[in-house]
């Protein structure tokens, strides 16, 4: 497991291809910090792609600019399969229009709890082995 500590909160390489994002609660992510998050994405994800997920801490907020930058800002490359998880409707409301904007061909979705994340992952990865099982 490799675990890194940024300004926003905690990033976990749980498994060999699963990142685990912890963001504190009630913290504001603007643009820098989401750059910082790219590049250490983009380090990690040297090898293979990730499963990810991104739990919102509770009253955590996202600018105005940090969004749009997500919008046009595709990290489809670094992943497989991406889950959030949020705790308040805000964030819901704000996690499902950047989504609807940002277009992705990664398989997305949004959870109020973090098990149901890590479930829903775990049925992505075997999905995706089971193609290249098939595959070959």
């Amino acid at each position: 497991m490799r675990l890194t500590h940024c300004e926003i909160g905690r990033i976990d390489l749980v498994e060999k291809n699963l990142l685990e994002v912890n963001i504190e609660a009630g913290t504001k992510v603007d643009v820098i910090n989401l750059i910082k998050f790219k590049n250490l994405v983009n380090e990690l994800s040297k090898t293979e792609k990730l499963y990810g997920i991104f739990n919102c801490g509770a009253y955590s907020v996202i600018t105005k600019e940090a969004r749009e930058l997500c919008e046009n800002e595709n990290m489809d490359h670094l992943f497989s399969a991406k889950a959030i998880v949020v705790h308040d409707l805000g964030q819901m409301i704000v996690a499902k229009h950047t989504f609807r904007m940002a277009k992705t061909n990664v398989p997305t979705r949004i959870f109020v709890e973090k098990n149901q994340a890590h479930s829903w992952l775990e049925a992505q990865r075997i999905k995706v082995a089971d193609f290249q099982i098939i595959s070959k």
